[in-house]
């Protein structure tokens, strides 16, 4: 069985409004298209954190050391926290001059009261 609801304002059924909007492109919805550089979703939903790398290509982050290969030293190196709950891990995702340079998984534990998700 088929019901239909009617709105008052429109006098229209709202899914056959959406539909015809939609085919006369009178629609503010888009698609979705990652952003340049970008090739992950995950980095587009993420937490972002701004780090400056010291001379020997390292970067800290709660108490932890990284070194982030393919960087030059003093570089500004951008964290991406991708939380994977079901793992209860992070991955961190290194980019610098618009490219991922390194991944590391962390176990949510060891981040602290840096990140919360």
């Amino acid at each position: 069985m088929l019901v239909f609801v009617m709105v008052s304002t429109t006098q229209e059924i709202p899914a056959i409004r959406f539909e015809k909007a939609r085919q006369e492109y009178k629609s503010l919805f888009r698609p979705f298209i990652l952003p340049k550089p970008f090739t992950s979703a995950k980095d587009v939903f993420c937490i972002r954190l701004k780090r400056i790398a010291d001379g020997y290509r390292k970067i800290s982050i709660a108490g932890h050391s990284f070194q982030i290969p393919g960087i030059e030293p003093r570089e500004e190196v951008e964290v991406h926290f991708v939380p994977d709950e079901t793992k209860d891990l992070v991955e961190l995702r290194f980019w610098a001059g618009m490219k991922l340079v390194h991944t590391v998984n962390m176990p949510f534990a060891q981040l602290g009261a840096t990140v919360h998700f």
